[in-house]
């Protein structure tokens, strides 16, 4: 796990990708599929800017990050492309709220979601944001492809694939040239 200290730039930051991009997909007439009001997003963007933060910090190149200023066109490539001893590795980044960011046993990826996913090779980062917002870490990531072999949970207001933290990889692993699994789009 590795923890992002939080800052204003940070939250300003993606409170603005939030509202760009609720606002523009509702003018445009899209639905969120897997919920999606303005808070979701909110927390959605505190994750993936955490992990922008965390490859800018290990000089870790990004090809492609999920954040534009006109959301009124779906275009697909809403996820991170990293560079990786010279390979690029899609990233998608899921985040959730949590009581306590240092005692998340689960992590979830939406079923639907996952399955309408033409392919998995990509991998996911999971991120956990406590319920205040004052604390981000980084619990690990999964290649997208493993995310089937687990059990399917049923959930508030969906069902999602239930994956214990202790079965995500650590981050070294993923930088690691000798180790990583060549992804590409």
């Amino acid at each position: 796990m590795i923890e992002i200290p939080p800052h204003v730039q940070l939250y300003e930051k993606a409170i603005r990708y939030a509202f760009i991009t609720v606002f523009d997909s509702y003018e445009k007439g899209f639905k969120p599929r897997f919920g999606g009001g303005i808070i979701q997003h909110f927390v959605g963007k505190i994750g993936e800017l955490a992990f922008e933060a965390f490859c800018h910090e290990n000089g870790v190149k990004i090809l492609h990050s999920p954040f534009r200023q006109d959301y009124r066109k779906l275009n697909g490539k809403d996820d991170f492309v990293i560079l990786v001893s010279g390979e690029p590795i899609l990233v998608e980044v899921k985040t959730q709220r949590v009581r306590r960011v240092d005692n998340v046993q689960e992590v979830y990826y939406n079923t639907d979601q996952y399955l309408s996913k033409k392919d998995y090779n990509y991998c996911v980062v999971f991120v956990a944001v406590n319920k205040t917002l004052t604390r981000i870490v980084l619990l690990g990531w999964i290649p997208a492809e493993e995310i089937k072999n687990y059990h399917v949970k049923s959930l508030r207001f969906s069902t999602a694939y239930a994956i214990p933290v202790k079965d995500l990889l650590n981050f070294n692993f993923l930088f690691n040239s000798k180790n990583v699994r060549r992804w590409s789009r």
